[in-house]
């Protein structure tokens, strides 16, 4: 009996240390970035720009690894999605990628549930 009391208080202090923990997830890369920084790609006058690139694909990456998570496909239009996370960063500067593409994700899936 008092072993099994133990090893469910163990439990209960591992939980929640796990969620103490996933409130302080530190992100870094490219969803790190702040929207100000990620709006100087877009100063883009012609040609390829890689820095963009690489905001977007990151943001490709975010929306699918929640997708794979839940095992719930989200319908993305990527030239809605680009523009999107412009907007959000004009708006909101000071705010980061990750911050951008939580947003984007939340509309897409108001949009999936209408």
């Amino acid at each position: 009996m008092l072993r099994t009391l133990f090893v469910v208080l163990c439990l209960v202090l591992a939980s929640g240390e796990s969620q103490s923990q996933q409130a302080e997830v530190k992100i870094s890369g490219h969803g790190s970035r702040s929207c100000s920084e990620i709006l100087k790609s877009y100063d883009n006058k012609g040609g390829v720009n890689f820095r963009k690139l690489q905001y977007i694909s990151w943001v490709h990456g975010f929306i699918s690894s929640y997708s794979y998570q839940k095992s719930s496909p989200i319908d993305t239009d990527w030239n809605h999605a680009l523009p999107y996370i412009g907007l959000y960063c004009n708006k909101h500067k000071n705010e980061t990628l990750l911050d951008a593409s939580v947003d984007l994700l939340n509309h897409l899936l108001k949009l999936r549930n209408k």
